[in-house]
């Protein structure tokens, strides 16, 4: 956590806006078990895992998670000249976002496009 915690700090001298997401334990069991039922379903569409086989929660192993602590969910940054971009923005813009969890075999939540233009009306 301290590595993310100086990269934080690193971009934000760099006048880049950071976010740390945090998870308690049991956002942090929900995660593993998330994650863990992803991987069961990718084995039995390649064939690694029988076509009947179960799903079993409690296989998964979360003994190394405490309920009482805090983890690391991700980090979100936008660089500085973004920022800046939007301050100067007109107030025309469009947002659209696509929920892809399932879709592919590395998507497992949304994603969000936001387009502004300039006062000039450039994209």
């Amino acid at each position: 956590m301290a590595a993310i915690q100086g990269y934080a700090d690193l971009l934000r001298k760099y006048g880049h806006t950071v976010r740390i997401f945090m998870m308690d334990g049991m956002e942090m069991k929900e995660q593993r078990y998330k994650a863990a039922v992803r991987i069961f379903m990718q084995c039995k569409k390649s064939k690694k895992n029988a076509e009947d086989a179960i799903f079993d929660k409690d296989n998964i192993d979360v003994s190394d998670i405490s309920d009482a602590g805090r983890y690391y969910g991700g980090i979100l940054f936008v660089p500085s000249v973004a920022s800046r971009y939007c301050l100067s923005g007109r107030s025309t813009a469009g947002a659209d976002a696509a929920h892809c969890d399932g879709v592919g075999p590395q998507l497992y939540g949304s994603t969000l496009e936001v387009v502004t233009y300039d006062t000039n009306v450039h994209l």
